[in-house]
């Protein structure tokens, strides 16, 4: 399913982050939501919250950092 994305990714130099993993748990209704539900203005539903752009932060920082390290080796 995520080869797609991958080789995309990877073909203009990129490394592809997979959020699924972390963001299990925080979905609408968990008990701490990493997305809004519907909200007003509508187009700031099922958009991460602010805990969500936390999480996808660390998420994203730790990608950066294992691709620093690798490219230090």
């Amino acid at each position: 399913m995520l080869d797609a994305p991958n080789a995309r990714a990877a073909a203009h130099g990129f490394t592809f982050v997979d959020a699924r993993g972390p963001f299990t748990g925080h979905a609408v209704c968990d008990d701490v939501e990493w997305l809004n539900g519907t909200s007003n203005p509508l187009g700031e539903s099922y958009h991460p919250n602010r805990a969500g752009h936390a999480g996808y932060a660390g998420i994203v920082e730790n990608a950066l950092r294992s691709t620093t390290a690798a490219g230090n080796s």
